[in-house]
């Protein structure tokens, strides 16, 4: 007895979501072709990676552990770079205050601009001088030089150890995220390997005219749902992989830079 239905043709939500597909591999081709900088990029010049491999990229964030991980990130944040060294301006401006005779000026600096409002025009970065401006000053004033660089140095420690702690939860945050989305596409990859099968068994019974079009149909679209799913967490998963990346420094190491001396 012949399974009913019409073999090969293809429910229409299974043809709705094939088209849907079919036209977001397209997009993706096309942002990938813009993000290279070339004229045109065949799919067949892509080639598939396995993503899911015991040794994939960013696996020492987890293996490492969080306060690594986080040392590794303070040592390479600039802006906490930055903070320092305006601290130890601040520490000279004192210590030349101590002397009894100097007064000190600010062109010893440093600052971030983290919501892109300040002094750098609009572009979010860092920024610092180098340099002392000093001269004679009455004694009755050294006191208000004195004063004015203790409050730099405590305005400096704090925003130091408030950069630190929101280092330290940021990338204790995204370690736990990513250790929580290699544990799913764990459980996808059994997920996905056991519908696999399912449909592999439904596809030989249809063909063996022992089931019906729908049961086969439905098989392969939750093996569909499962590979979805396994490529969204993948993908979550690396994004958080590239957000440890930026901040532990990775990507100065690979353009041979580092954060005392960015144009080295």
């Amino acid at each position: 007895m012949r399974p009913w239905g019409t073999r090969g043709k293809a429910a229409p939500p299974a043809r709705s979501n094939l088209t849907k597909y079919r036209g977001n591999i397209n997009s993706y081709r096309i942002e990938l072709q813009d993000r290279l900088g070339i004229g045109r990029l065949n799919l067949d010049r892509v080639e598939r990676a396995d993503l899911y491999t015991s040794g994939y990229y960013g696996h020492e964030y987890l293996r490492r552990g969080v306060a690594q991980v986080t040392d590794e990130a303070r040592q390479n944040d600039a802006e906490i770079r930055v903070l320092e060294l305006a601290r130890s301006n601040s520490v000279l401006k004192k210590r030349l205050s101590e002397q009894g005779k100097w007064d000190v000026f600010g062109r010893l600096t440093g600052e971030y601009d983290s919501h892109a409002n300040q002094e750098n025009k609009g572009a979010r970065g860092y920024f610092g001088g180098a340099g002392v401006d000093v001269r004679l000053i009455d004694p009755a004033y050294l006191s208000v030089s004195m004063k004015r660089a203790e409050a730099e140095i405590s305005k400096y420690e704090a925003k130091i150890d408030y950069r630190d702690r929101e280092l330290t939860n940021g990338v204790d945050r995204k370690v736990a995220k990513a250790g929580n989305l290699r544990r799913q596409a764990d459980e996808l990859v059994v997920s996905a390997t056991s519908r696999r099968e399912v449909f592999r068994q439904k596809l030989k019974a249809y063909l063996d005219g022992r089931e019906t079009m729908d049961n086969l149909v439905s098989a392969r679209r939750s093996l569909l749902e499962s590979e979805l799913n396994l490529s969204d967490v993948l993908g979550d998963l690396f994004e958080i992989i590239t957000e440890l990346d930026q901040e532990t420094g990775v990507y100065f190491t690979e353009l041979g830079l580092s954060v005392e001396n960015p144009a080295r």
